[in-house]
């Protein structure tokens, strides 16, 4: 997991991330996880123009890390611009796709293959556990008829789904064309143990369905926060994606917010990735919290209509006392929001639309550094932490470190900086 940040008002924009990062892997079945805590999520888009961006989530896409993809389209697109910041959004996508020795088609259809295999044992999985299939413990042919009912419930199921804007129509059936005899091996093998081998080819086309349909349920997913200005924007903004890597030749990338600083909205704060803290500072309570009392307040009154309706001795609530209580329950509700948002959520905006530059930078460091703690003392993984990068980005003097971890001394390698000199030159 990961905490990142941003907090911008009219003169800039201040990012703040942590270094921890978890690796997941299988030991004799089952998941461990290893937590380490020098990671980069923040980087310069550019080397020259006033552009960020940050990652959450998966650090990698088809193997390759995002640092290299990233600093290599820093490289690729050297000075140029672009009038708004979500053109180096889409440049950065096009970059990705167009890279064949990052991102070969062979290394594209491996990864494909292996996540519609993924999608089948997914499946099967789903399958088995019903209860129907379950029930059947003892007759081979009986628990077969229960798998092959499902399987159809599954195909029917799946065949009313929408295929996503990012896939064509045909892609299914031109998947199971050319890919469909590599993935059979491990799909027969798996059918053959149970002994249901009668529904391969059903499975094998139902597995490549899963996998366009449900995608967000089994492709790597990366957060990417890009954020600056384009040259003709003079206040910042920041768009996030969230990116499930390249699929038949194209990046999957749906955008999932956005904001821009403007006249009458002058100031944001926004976490990305966990970000109780952050939003308990903004809101004054927490999450999780809200949430409880939300949920007390409905249970206690419908304890109320319980106990009036018994007390009346009536079958239903009267209509007029239903509604009464309906209401009740919006008013309270709304009242709390509403007063999150004037005692803490309001007065913080209008603080954050005078800070200066340096402040905000130590605000979008508080909050990471209050999300670690909070991680620190309350969770046994860490999962949050380690040394926080910040950067800020102005209009004028571009991305600027204010913070910053590097793997080696900057007094022992005056080379390094005199080469980054002369490559900007």
């Amino acid at each position: 997991m990961t905490s990142e940040v941003i907090v911008m008002n009219k003169r800039a924009v201040a990012l703040a991330a942590d270094s921890a990062v978890t690796i997941t892997s299988w030991k004799d079945g089952r998941r461990e996880r290893k937590y380490t805590k020098g990671a980069n999520k923040v980087f310069e888009l550019s080397d020259l123009k006033p552009v960020g961006v940050m990652i959450f989530d998966s650090s990698a896409v088809h193997s390759v890390p995002w640092e290299i993809v990233i600093k290599g389209y820093r490289a690729h697109i050297a000075k140029n611009g672009f009038p708004a910041l979500a053109d180096y959004a889409s440049d950065l996508f096009s970059y990705i796709e167009n890279h064949g020795q990052l991102f070969p088609h062979t290394r594209q259809d491996d990864v494909l293959k292996s996540k519609a295999i993924d999608a089948f044992f997914d499946l099967l999985v789903e399958i088995d556990r019903t209860p129907s299939v379950r029930s059947v413990t003892v007759d081979p042919v009986a628990k077969n008829a229960a798998r092959d009912a499902v399987a159809d419930e599954l195909e029917a199921k799946l065949g009313q789904e929408q295929m996503p804007a990012h896939f064509p129509a045909g892609v299914v059936a031109s998947s199971v064309d050319q890919f469909g005899d590599e993935i059979a091996g491990a799909i027969r093998k798996a059918l053959e143990e149970k002994g249901w081998a009668t529904r391969e080819a059903q499975l094998i086309r139902l597995s490549f369905e899963a996998l366009f349909k449900r995608y967000k349920r089994y492709l790597d997913h990366t957060g990417i926060v890009v954020a600056g200005y384009g040259d003709l924007e003079y206040f910042p903004r920041f768009v996030h994606f969230d990116c499930y890597g390249i699929v038949r030749g194209k990046l999957v990338a749906d955008q999932a917010k956005s904001h821009e600083v403007t006249f009458d909205d002058g100031s944001t704060i926004q976490p990305f990735a966990m970000s109780a803290m952050v939003e308990t500072f903004m809101l004054g309570i927490s999450p999780d919290i809200f949430n409880r009392v939300a949920s007390g307040i409905t249970r206690s009154l419908q304890d109320v209509a319980e106990a009036v309706k018994a007390h009346l001795g009536a079958p239903e609530l009267p209509e007029e006392l239903a509604r009464k209580i309906a209401e009740a329950e919006s008013s309270l509700l709304d009242e709390a929001i509403q007063g999150a948002r004037f005692d803490h959520y309001d007065p913080l905006k209008q603080a954050i639309n005078s800070l200066p530059v340096d402040e905000m930078a130590g605000l979008a460091e508080t909050l990471i550094m209050l999300e670690s703690l909070k991680e620190k003392v309350t969770q046994p993984s860490e999962s949050v932490g380690g040394a926080v990068d910040v950067a800020v980005i102005t209009k004028s003097e571009g991305f600027v470190w204010v913070k910053r971890k590097h793997f080696f001394s900057a007094d022992l390698n005056p080379k390094f900086f005199e080469r980054q000199r002369q490559r900007l030159v």
